[in-house]
């Protein structure tokens, strides 16, 4: 790691300054082979990042080792990385490179549930289409992000014809899921399941009897845990109650003795 490195890292603009009026080459990479642009973004060191882009335009500037580009390095998690992103892009950042493993900058705007970034790199034109199987949509699903989920579907991210050929693709794959089951896969309340759901299912984005890897519909998972609520609001929006699960059974075979929870859903 350069001094420059640990400049940037520790927001010490006076050291930038002095460092790269000395010659301090502003694209040399660390030991992972990350480079100083890279480690501005991820903290979210507007000046430092403005510092090094006078020094040059993104065009020089490599990628590091994990093949992610200057966006992935402003994903929001601790900082608030908003003004870098809109830095970058407004630098030609290329909005939709994918890192090694498939997942772009909205991804991970999506999955911290940063809604302003999300916003802000729809409003670029980012590609919200699904990756690998999974898409935007079922992450902020999956995560309990309301207001992302709310977000992307604003912008009719992604149709329930794409849901459903994602789920029916990966139907005979170990953890397939269409995007309601993405809301019950993870510990959170009812009240943000709720949520989710009912915007799901008032912007039609979701196929209320679309049963998952286990052969069970929604409406057989919320009478099996009890949520009455979830049960009317599945019903209120088309779910079939004479369709059966795997083992031939109603969805009222499957009630739980002591409902869990039938609370209402927030306005």
């Amino acid at each position: 790691m350069t001094p420059l490195h640990r400049a940037v890292i520790y927001s010490n603009q006076v050291a930038d300054e002095m460092l790269l009026s000395a010659g301090a080459s502003s694209v040399a990479p660390d030991e992972k082979g990350f480079q100083p642009i890279h480690w501005a973004a991820g903290k979210g060191r507007l000046e430092c990042l403005q510092l090094l882009l006078n020094k040059g335009s993104l065009e020089r500037i490599l990628t590091g080792r994990s093949h992610q580009g200057e966006l992935h390095f402003a994903r929001p998690r601790k900082y608030g990385q908003y003004d870098v992103a809109k830095r970058l892009l407004s630098e030609g950042a290329d909005i939709n490179m994918s890192e090694i493993r498939g997942a772009t900058s909205l991804f991970w705007a999506v999955k911290y549930g940063r809604t302003a970034v999300v916003q802000l790199l729809l409003d670029h034109e980012a590609n919200p289409q699904p990756l690998g199987g999974k898409s935007p949509l079922h992450t902020a699903a999956g995560e309990g992000h309301v207001d992302v989920a709310r977000v992307l579907l604003g912008y009719l991210a992604i149709s329930l014809t794409d849901i459903t050929a994602v789920h029916q693709s990966q139907r005979r794959r170990k953890g397939a899921t269409s995007v309601l089951y993405r809301c019950f896969s993870k510990m959170k309340s009812i009240q943000t399941i709720l949520i989710i759901v009912q915007c799901l299912l008032d912007y039609g984005t979701t196929d209320p009897d679309l049963c998952n890897d286990r052969g069970e519909m929604p409406l057989h998972w919320a009478a099996s845990r009890g949520f009455g609520t979830m049960i009317s609001l599945l019903v209120d929006h088309g779910a079939d109650v004479s369709l059966r699960d795997s083992e031939g059974r109603f969805f009222t075979d499957r009630r739980v003795d002591e409902p869990s929870s039938f609370l209402s859903i927030p306005s």
